[in-house]
């Protein structure tokens, strides 16, 4: 009597209910938790869930209870529709496969309490036939799991229930499901955390990667721009020859004054003043008799040039030849006594034969200046004369010219190797038409030389019979006009020691506005009209029709102001 006395006490302070509730699900996990909890929509977290209660292909529900009917385990949810709770949600953070105290208590003889789901007896049972059924059970849901679930691991004795803890932990820790079912929150917060600072230094890094790529930029761009500048002018250095640019007087101070210099000293003129300089080469105007190029005036060495001929010709070219010998012989001294004044660039010969050429061409004009003067009745024009107010000579080079460069050629009757001469946009209509006149009586005095025969010289001398011979005509390059359009913006900047200052009608109205800081002076008041009243027969049928094209250019400049 006390014994079942004491078996009733056990029975109603605790008892267990296990419900092995196996059933084969033919279909994957959705079907499964449809057929399981059918008014549960399907979902990640339910498959997750189906997963974790199918472990072994079967579903074990196991529900444990110390004094409490089931409804109340449950929590009144089933009746509301809810999913019924595993096992796994009355121990939250626990897994039914990973804590063996888990199974300890589950399964403890304190507290089992056989079900009828499991078919055993809702009475009183002894521990063996209790240990028995669950073996039973426990074998067979063994033997489904071969078929459907994880892969069994042979053993050597009889598989029980209480081996299945040792199979599933024998899986790697990373092919156990989370006690949720899913990946939990925090792991997913601190994962994005990680991802977005490893983004913000990514950031970072890319931003110093491009300021040090768009400095490496800059810097090769800074490379490329010099090479090609050097590149440049090393072409140009190759293509032209030595006399492509006429006018470089300004670009060599230190050779410019050495040369007037030493060009008027050759000539015995070097301390005279302007005008009388200009009356004693006029008085050589056409050299000296029997084509002798010097004589000897009080014991030293006179050139005699022929200045109304060509620079092209023998004897100008011989004198010209003699003054670069010069130059070049007292640097060379200088320099070996460490005292030379030139720079590196000004001392070559063909740089100071080019300059020769340059200055020779203005000491022409201001010899034709008297006779202008005395043309047209006025005074001061030598004034207006300065080698830097002059237009630049330009050769075809090894590229020759260009297609309009040959037609304005052809069409002033000018042979190919003619030099090509480039005006400057300051420069007035009138001071254009004053200096192609120039140009005009040293071409008529030269042509009326090469008219003169020997008999028409004055001379003491007789005539001696020769055999007739033909003179040999020196010849000059001529040169032609480009397009008005073409003209070069260079300012009139004198190199002289006194500085040559233009006069105002000298620049035309449009130039002067763009450029009001131009220092000009007043005066040369007949030149104002010039090209209008130009006497007739003075200009060449190449000089007039260039200088129409030049007031159709500056009409236009001065429409645009």
């Amino acid at each position: 009597m006390s014994s079942d006395h004491g078996a009733n006490e056990q029975s109603q302070n605790t008892s267990v209910e296990l419900n092995f509730d196996r059933r084969m699900s033919a279909g994957s996990g959705a079907s499964f938790l449809e057929r399981r909890h059918g008014e549960w929509p399907y979902n990640a977290a339910t498959e997750s869930q189906g997963i974790q209660e199918n472990a072994f292909g079967n579903e074990f529900m196991f529900s444990c209870m110390l004094n409490k009917p089931l409804s109340h385990v449950m929590g009144g949810q089933e009746g509301a529709g809810q999913r019924p709770s595993s096992f796994a949600d009355k121990l939250p953070g626990r897994s039914m496969y990973g804590d063996p105290w888990q199974q300890e208590d589950l399964f403890s003889t304190d507290c089992v309490t056989p079900s009828p789901m499991m078919g055993l007896h809702s009475g009183a049972a002894s521990y063996g036939e209790l240990m028995s059924q669950l073996q039973s059970v426990a074998s067979s849901a063994n033997d489904y799991q071969l078929g459907y679930g994880i892969p069994r691991q042979s053993t050597q004795g009889p598989t029980t229930f209480f081996n299945v803890h040792g199979h599933l932990d024998a899986r790697p820790q990373s092919a156990l499901p989370s006690p949720s079912g899913m990946v939990p929150v925090q792991l997913l917060a601190e994962e994005i955390k990680k991802m977005s600072i490893q983004l913000s230094e990514l950031h970072a890094m890319n931003i110093e990667t491009r300021q040090g790529l768009t400095q490496h930029v800059d810097k090769n761009k800074a490379a490329i721009s010099e090479l090609r500048e050097e590149l440049s002018t090393f072409s140009s250095k190759q293509t032209k020859t030595a006399g492509a640019a006429k006018n470089i007087l300004n670009q060599h101070p230190k050779l410019k004054p050495i040369l007037h210099s030493k060009m008027l000293e050759m000539c015995g003129v070097e301390r005279l003043n302007v005008e009388d300089r200009l009356s004693m080469m006029s008085k050589h105007i056409n050299g000296l008799p029997d084509q002798r190029e010097s004589e000897d005036i009080e014991g030293r060495t006179v050139w005699r040039p022929v200045w109304s001929e060509h620079v092209d010709n023998t004897i100008n070219q011989r004198f010209l030849g003699a003054v670069v010998d010069a130059i070049m012989q007292e640097e060379t001294a200088k320099r070996a006594q460490s005292k030379g004044e030139l720079e590196d660039d000004d001392h070559v010969s063909s740089t100071v034969k080019t300059m020769a050429k340059q200055y020779w061409r203005t000491l022409t004009s201001e010899i034709s200046v008297s006779e202008f003067e005395r043309k047209y009745d006025v005074q001061g024009a030598d004034a207006m004369l300065d080698s830097a107010f002059g237009s630049n000579h330009y050769s075809a080079g090894e590229e020759g010219w260009s297609l309009d460069s040959n037609r304005r050629r052809r069409e002033q009757d000018v042979p190919p190797k003619a030099w090509k001469r480039v005006g400057l946009t300051w420069r007035s209509l009138d001071y254009v038409a004053f200096l192609c006149i120039l140009d005009s009586i040293h071409k008529q005095r030269r042509e009326g030389n090469e008219g003169v025969s020997s008999m028409d010289r004055p001379t003491s001398e007789p005539i001696k019979k020769c055999r007739k011979t033909t003179k040999k005509r020196d010849n000059f390059t001529p040169s032609f006009d480009p397009n008005p359009s073409k003209l070069e913006d260079r300012p009139p900047h004198s190199s002289k020691a006194i500085p040559t200052i233009p006069f105002r009608m000298m620049i035309n109205d449009a130039w002067l506005t763009a450029h009001p800081s131009q220092q000009v002076v007043d005066g040369m008041d007949w030149l104002k009209g010039f090209y209008s009243h130009a006497k007739e027969g003075e200009l060449s049928n190449s000089d007039t029709k260039y200088l129409a094209e030049l007031a159709a250019e500056l009409a236009n400049d001065n429409d645009n102001i």
